[in-house]
């Protein structure tokens, strides 16, 4: 089935991406791996486009139908808060210098529109997750699915928080409007 493939694509590059949240930190402690793969624009700029381009992806990522796996909903969001969270660790954990740096980006139109679009994949997840839920009380619930919609509600609101954060600067904000 296509959503075998799909989880396990997924789960490939959230290893990918958590490797490299790791390795990031370990650069912040070791001066060769941080000259290497922070302090080197083009590496840099390498990881952004990495960043962007599977925003890109999971932003057309489309349910087949209102029966998408749990797993593979809270693999779509944690990919999609793990990205953009990759940024404040490859460029800065200041909101305000990965908001600068994405404005003077040449793909800052791509970013947007692949952020947004995956993100919104994500609330879409989390309404379809919801309006599918019993409206019994939540005792009658199964565990999975409460933990599912609990997981999903964290992942989007992550997302949604970074890109809020990147909206404070007025000059992120214009380039939003402008893409949407």
């Amino acid at each position: 089935m296509a959503w075998e493939r799909d989880k396990g694509t997924f789960k490939y590059l959230l290893c990918g991406i958590l490797l490299l949240h790791s390795m990031c930190d370990l650069a912040a402690r070791m001066p060769k791996i941080k000259q290497i793969l922070l302090d080197d624009v083009g590496v840099s700029e390498q990881l952004i486009d990495l960043v962007i381009y599977l925003l890109v992806l999971l932003g057309e990522y489309r349910q087949e139908n209102d029966k998408t796996r749990n797993d593979m909903v809270l693999l779509h969001s944690a990919l999609v808060a793990c990205s953009l969270k990759l940024l404040t660790v490859i460029v800065s954990p200041q909101y305000e210098e990965v908001a600068q740096v994405l404005i003077a980006y040449y793909k800052v139109d791509v970013f947007v529109d692949a952020s947004v679009s995956a993100i919104c994949t994500d609330v879409t997840f989390l309404q379809t997750k919801l309006s599918a839920e019993p409206t019994e009380s939540s005792a009658n619930a199964s565990p999975t699915a409460e933990e599912t919609l609990n997981h999903l509600c964290q992942q989007c609101d992550s997302s949604l928080l970074f890109l809020q954060s990147l909206c404070q600067r007025k000059l992120f904000r214009e380039c939003v409007v402008k893409n949407k």
